[in-house]
């Protein structure tokens, strides 16, 4: 039964080539998008499996508030003697190991060989826990004297090239000289992300390990139970582990503890402070609410026009019926084509898979967070297996809902041509379904114009200072007087300035500001600058003064406001502000002048608070100002005088509009433009595909009537307008509820962001134009052709 089913199959297939062809392309963009999220998946899951005992390592997280100011919330960190504690008092914990996550630097290796290298520390039983492959050295040694030094694989032949690793020693500028003693496999993939492993005892640490506070922003504790012991019989003891050694301070203070087992770090629960960039799990539900989306949308369209071509199949289920076919036959028939449909379209989506990965993997979100995919698709298994799971699932989705009604045609019935399947290709399930995608098609429409628009204008924001030929140098262990008057020297440049935040990209310090006019406390941020910055940067000071090196207590007890801080601190006006003391942390401070607002922090926002203060300890940026064209002549005399300033740490400096034009925050936005323009054209295009094939069929079932009017005297425009009326009505709900949730959904993002597009009612009639020119186009050729067909050849037969 089953070859016959398959032979009916492919000979409906090349009788219908029309809806055949819109059927597999809708399903196979769809799937294609479908089957890189399930890649996705799989390869993140694949993290951290390399590990023979790997359902027996947990990583302790913590429940923890770091100061009144904050509310309690979940830490990938825990205390630095957390593990030492564990393993010596708690039984059923068979190993606990501590990890640093503050190893690195630029290291050095010869006068031309300086990398920066980053890492762990780690204690000795680390690659006890864990099983890493070393391919040189020995596992049980190679962490356990001060200077040790595991290298990945890679990361040594970047060094010592095809040289013998073991035993050549590399300088952590800053640090110490390390002795390479073990080298790693590259091929694990890991939570871990690091490019060598320090031996923890190599740690240097200015603050008391008695205070259980310090390090516990970097500190990671890892745990293999014993295989027979039950992960709640070891968290059960942990609320005494925190009553016995981590007492609440004044402001601090850990409220739980738990065990996380390592498979589930990656695509696990969001925590502060992880030791690497992990995909949170919340992001698999947003996926899976995707394809879910998806597979309805597509499967929609598969039932409508299977069922609105029912009327050809009426003839052939009838006869069947009468030559003893049961229901069942019939469903298993249908379910059949379905199936075959679906696994022709996999075929078709697995190809278009292959050009989106490479684009997937370009994204900049992808790059910075390292979760590129990388498994290998046709020699994994499991995966091909749950693609092709994917595509019967998707076959049987689609096709059960055809199959059922189809199989309950009346032989006698439709062998007289009586079917009621005109009436549910014009009922309600059709409309509905038209009314279901392309609301979703407005939606994504009018969204991407919003994202568009709102891309356009932070790349072209105004930042309120300014960005043309300026260098920012890092200082790193150069003195900052000193810099500036080798540096002043050359020609081309016009001034120099010292900050320690490079503004706008994402990155600020925020310090906690109160005034008497008002008991609430406002975050702003915080930048230390000398006396030129202002002037270098071109942000205006509109009362008041600048810092002075002739006021000797400027360092001390002045501070410089924005006006977007002055308003929030109802310091009533610039003018009346100067003068004003407000506190700045726990320090009470002058404000001695104020500054027009500026893009602080990130191009979002142009209303956060920001403050200048004149501390030169905290000067970690040279900002230098050339003259127009100046900068190709200064790189050069930059990079000579460099050495002359004697620094062990290699120059880095940005231009800064470069930097700007780089913005992480822009580029992420990117993403995102990209991402919803991808989902707008896949679902204008399946929408438009399905509306394309029932317009096809509903003229093929009406081309009697459209006969009988073209006798009785109706032209083409009455015919065309006949056809295609239906559709716009539908369009009109599709607009009215598409139009409603687009203006709710973007208007949670838009008033949450002070730099921001207006909600302009442009952006939706543009959408709705869109949108029915998309579908005038879509049917009208069809009913234009079918108004044409000459009336004689369509009541021939009659």
């Amino acid at each position: 039964m089953l070859k016959n089913y398959l032979k009916i199959a492919f000979r409906n297939l090349f009788k219908n080539k029309v809806y055949s062809s819109i059927n597999i392309f809708g399903l196979a963009v769809s799937m294609s998008v479908c089957l890189l999220i399930i890649l996705f998946v799989f390869d993140q899951r694949s993290f951290d499996q390399l590990h023979e005992r790997k359902h027996d390592i947990y990583r302790v997280v913590m429940d923890y508030t770091p100061s009144s100011e904050f509310s309690g919330t979940w830490y990938a960190t825990s205390p630095a003697d957390l593990a030492s504690i564990l393993e010596q008092n708690y039984s059923g914990i068979e190993k606990a190991t501590h990890v640093r996550s503050s190893f690195g630097g630029e290291t050095k290796y010869s006068d031309d060989t300086i990398l920066r290298i980053d890492g762990f520390y780690t204690e000795p039983d680390f690659l006890d826990l864990f099983d890493f492959k070393l391919i040189q050295g020995d596992k049980e040694t190679a962490l356990d004297n001060p200077g040790s030094l595991v290298l990945k694989k890679s990361t040594a032949e970047k060094f010592f090239g095809n040289e013998a690793s073991l035993g050549k020693t590399l300088t952590v500028l800053g640090d110490r000289t390390y002795t390479v003693t073990g080298i790693i496999d590259d091929g694990a993939r890991t939570h871990f992300k690091f490019d060598a492993l320090a031996s923890l005892s190599s740690a240097q640490s200015s603050s008391s390990s008695a205070d259980w506070t310090n390090h516990i922003s970097y500190s990671y504790t890892y745990v293999l139970l014993d295989e027979n012991i039950e992960k709640s019989k070891i968290e059960s003891q942990l609320p005494a582990v925190i009553q016995n050694n981590f007492r609440k301070t004044d402001q601090s203070s850990i409220a739980g503890l738990e065990l996380q087992p390592l498979t589930q770090i990656n695509l696990g629960r969001v925590l502060s402070n992880e030791i690497g960039t992990v995909i949170p799990g919340i992001v698999v539900w947003f996926l899976g609410a995707f394809v879910l989306i998806i597979i309805l949308i597509t499967s929609f369209n598969y039932i409508t026009l299977t069922i609105s071509n029912s009327i050809k199949r009426g003839k052939e289920i009838g006869v069947r019926k009468v030559l003893g076919a049961e229901r069942v036959n019939v469903i298993k028939q249908f379910i059949t084509e379905s199936l075959l449909i679906s696994f022709i379209a996999l075929i078709v989506g697995f190809f278009l898979l292959k050009f989106l990965i490479p684009e997937f993997n370009s994204l900049y979100i992808i790059n910075q967070s390292n979760t590129q995919i990388e498994t290998s698709i046709e020699t994994n298994f499991s995966i091909m297996l749950a693609f092709l799971a994917f595509s019967l699932l998707m076959g049987v989705f689609a096709g059960i809902y055809p199959s059922l009604y189809l199989s309950k045609f009346k032989p006698a019935s439709v062998l007289k041509g009586i079917s009621d399947s005109g009436k549910v290709s014009s009922g309600l399930l059709r409309k509905t379904i038209i009314v279901f995608q392309f609301s979703f098609a407005i939606i994504f429409i009018i969204s991407a114009i919003f994202l568009y628009r709102q891309f356009e204008l932070m790349a072209n924001t105004e930042y309120g200072f300014d960005d043309e030929y300026i260098v920012n140098i890092a200082l790193q262990d150069v003195p900052y007087e000193r810099f500036r008057q080798l540096i002043a020297m050359n020609p081309a440049v016009n001034e120099v300035a010292a900050s320690s935040k490079i503004p706008a990209l994402g990155s600020v310090s925020g310090m906690w500001v109160s005034s008497g006019s008002t008991p609430e406390r406002i975050r702003a941020n915080s930048f230390q600058v000398d006396e030129h910055y202002l002037e270098v940067m071109n942000i205006p000071l509109i009362a008041g003064r600048n810092f002075n090196p002739q006021f000797g207590s400027d360092p001390f007890s002045s501070v410089v406001l924005n006006k977007n801080a002055v308003e929030k601190l109802n310091l009533s006006s610039p003018e009346q502000a100067v003068g004003a003391s407000v506190q700045v942390e726990q320090s009470r401070y002058k404000v001695i002048g104020v500054t027009e607002n500026f893009i602080s922090s990130s191009p979002l926002q142009n209303d956060d608070p920001a403050l200048f203060l004149n501390n030169p300890n905290h000067f970690y940026y040279a900002v230098v100002k050339t003259s127009a064209g100046g900068i190709s002549t200064f790189l050069p005399f930059l990079k000579e005088q460099w050495f002359e300033l004697g620094s062990q740490y290699s120059l880095q400096y940005q231009i800064f509009d470069d930097q700007l034009q780089a913005n992480p925050i822009v580029s992420v936005f990117s993403d995102f433009l990209k991402i919803l323009s991808l989902i707008t054209f896949f679902t204008i295009l399946v929408s438009c595909l399905g509306l394309l094939g029932m317009a096809m069929n509903s003229t093929e079932n009406r081309k009697k009537e459209i006969a009988l009017r073209k006798v009785l005297g109706a032209t083409v425009q009455n015919v065309t307008l006949l056809l295609t009326r239906e559709y716009l009505v539908l369009m009109g709900i599709a607009i009215g509820l598409g139009g409603l949730t687009a203006f709710f959904l973007n208007n949670l993002w838009i008033k949450n962001i002070s730099n921001s597009v207006e909600m302009d009612l442009r952006v939706f009639l543009i959408g709705f134009t869109g949108t029915i020119l998309l579908v005038l186009c879509t049917i009208s050729w069809q009913s234009i052709h079918a108004a044409l067909v000459n009336p004689i050849n369509s009541l021939r037969n009659e």
